[in-house]
């Protein structure tokens, strides 16, 4: 009679879970800690895949393909403890050149052991409780060792690390407590031919540290990966594998349930397992937040609104820094009208008793008043975040005033301009106020990429019925192609002293006027960026 076999369940599980992680990594892989945790991570794929094929081959009897199969996975085994280690030494900063050589070294050599002779595994099968497993070789437990040897050092590298470094504590406190349950797990298969207690349900035990891992990563950006999660396929992928497991648990539970009881109805199990389900999951949301609390010291909650405000903050800083560029600018427009108020106010003890001056005073102090008025609002407004407000403007006349505020930016760091915007009735409907933020956002990154001066072209053209273009093109240093798919990311910055906002705040700006933005660039050619508005 056919029977679950819950070890393939459990193993196959594994490998959907490692292959999505692998793909999150091969996209993600930006520092060579993230690199080692991809091998980590192929190297648990290996042994998820040997075991899966392995444990499916055997319940139709090819046995000398399920042996292959076990070996290889075994291979990944060989060098999970290896890439752990490795991995770890580069999250700490320690350098040990001569345990990795001979960690890895005996990881190739058992390697080749397990696939040409039997002294790591056997060449035939036991039945440990419905799961044929290859016997016991010779060298089996020496094997077991080293990989023990290697592990119990990466834990030992870790905690002392976890001592020294009071800054980090909470990143690796989680990560020891999740290292120590994904080895536990592993650990149990080794110990296969004992019929160790949960031994077909081991796997799940390295699911949940692979996924409980990389899900700390993507909800509160620890060890330096940063991307778009929670909206994200990749974050909904995991969450549906998540949500795989947490149903296979309550499937084990409802079959023992069911065992015990000894009912049959296929309709009354699934209504039980459901029915289960709804009453683990208050305990599943508690046992989350407790384990967040635990782990990060804060509640989901508190640690997502800390983001926020923090997020808030930097743009904030961001705008106050180009705000200071506009500051610049403005100050020599505030110059004439304040030259004009002082001359007037000097002769005005002489003459105030001439008809003609007072008319003409009359008439200039409220309008240079009212300039100065002018200007001042213009850099409050562009300091201050408010929704947009689209109203149909000319183009060219955005473009024109951030360029005269900019001037003295462009005398100073040796900036030729050359501006092509001859149309002036090239209208669009957006928020003026916010488009020439990003315009200065743009000019201020052309003109950091080029610290000894160059040209700036900048011109306006009609695109289509539709769309305006605006063309920013610049002779500076360009972007790296590996940079390429992170210059509109949050804090994404190669500048030492930049907060990364400046793109990716003109990109929501430019979105959010119904505008698109695209940028290309060229290492040591220059950079362009093409904006594209609505016609109004």
């Amino acid at each position: 009679m056919f029977s679950i076999n819950w070890f393939f369940i459990s193993s196959l599980v594994l490998t959907l879970a490692e292959l999505f992680l692998i793909l999150i990594l091969l996209k993600y892989n930006n520092v060579n800690f993230h690199k080692m945790w991809l091998f980590f991570n192929f190297s648990v794929f290996i042994w998820a895949v040997g075991s899966t094929i392995s444990s499916f081959l055997n319940f139709f009897s090819y046995e000398k393909i399920a042996l292959l199969s076990w070996k290889i996975g075994d291979c990944g085994v060989s060098f999970i403890s290896v890439f752990l280690l490795h991995a770890i030494l580069l999250l700490i900063g320690r350098r040990n050149y001569l345990i990795l050589i001979l960690s890895y070294t005996q990881a190739i050599i058992c390697s080749i052991v397990l696939l040409t002779t039997n002294l790591i595994l056997g060449d035939y099968f036991e039945n440990h409780l419905g799961v044929l497993i290859p016997f016991s070789g010779k060298y089996y437990f020496l094997w077991y060792a080293l990989w023990t040897i290697i592990v119990t050092y990466a834990h030992f590298c870790l905690i002392t690390f976890y001592w020294q470094d009071q800054n980090k504590r909470k990143d690796i406190r989680l990560l020891i407590i999740l290292t120590i349950l994904g080895c536990s797990s592993g650990a149990i298969n080794f110990f296969y031919m004992y019929n160790p207690p949960f031994f077909q349900f081991a796997n799940l035990g390295i699911v949940a540290y692979c996924l409980i891992f990389t899900y700390a990563v993507f909800r509160h950006k620890m060890f330096g990966i940063e991307i778009i999660y929670k909206k994200g396929l990749l974050y909904s992928i995991l969450i549906a594998i998540l949500s795989a497991i947490y149903l296979l648990l309550i499937i084990i539970i409802e079959s023992l349930f069911r065992g015990i009881i000894g009912y049959q109805s296929f309709l009354l199990s699934l209504f039980s397992a459901f029915l289960m389900a709804l009453l683990f999951n208050p305990l599943r949301q508690k046992i989350q937040t407790f384990v967040d609390k635990i782990f990060l010291g804060k509640s989901p909650e508190e640690i997502a609104k800390e983001n926020e405000l923090l997020k808030q903050e930097l743009e904030r800083s961001e705008r106050l820094k180009a705000a200071s560029a506009l500051a610049l600018g403005l100050a020599h427009e505030i110059k004439n009208p304040l030259t004009t108020l002082k001359t007037f106010s000097e002769f005005l003890p002489k003459k105030f008793k001439e008809e003609d001056f007072v008319t003409k005073f009359s008439k200039i102090i409220p309008a240079e008043v009212d300039r100065i008025n002018n200007i001042v609002h213009k850099l409050l407004d562009f300091s201050k975040p408010t929704p947009p407000i689209l109203k149909s403007v000319n183009i060219c006349g955005i473009v024109r005033e951030t360029l005269e505020l900019m001037s003295n930016d462009f005398l100073k760091r040796k900036i030729t301009l050359i501006e092509e915007c001859t149309d002036h009735n090239l209208m669009v409907a957006v928020d003026a106020a916010q488009i020439k933020q990003v315009f200065f956002n743009v000019i201020l990154n052309a003109l950091d990429s080029m610290p000894r001066g160059g040209k700036i072209h900048i011109a306006t053209k009609v695109k289509n019925t539709k769309q305006i273009e605006i063309i920013l093109k610049d002779e500076g240093c360009g972007i790296p192609k590996k940079d390429m798919k992170n210059i509109f990311n949050p804090f994404f910055t190669t500048k030492d002293e930049g907060t990364g906002l400046g793109l990716a705040i003109s990109h929501q700006i430019i979105k959010n006027n119904k505008g698109e933005i695209e940028v290309e660039s060229e290492l040591n050619t220059g950079t362009t960026v093409v904006i594209r508005l609505l016609r109004a």
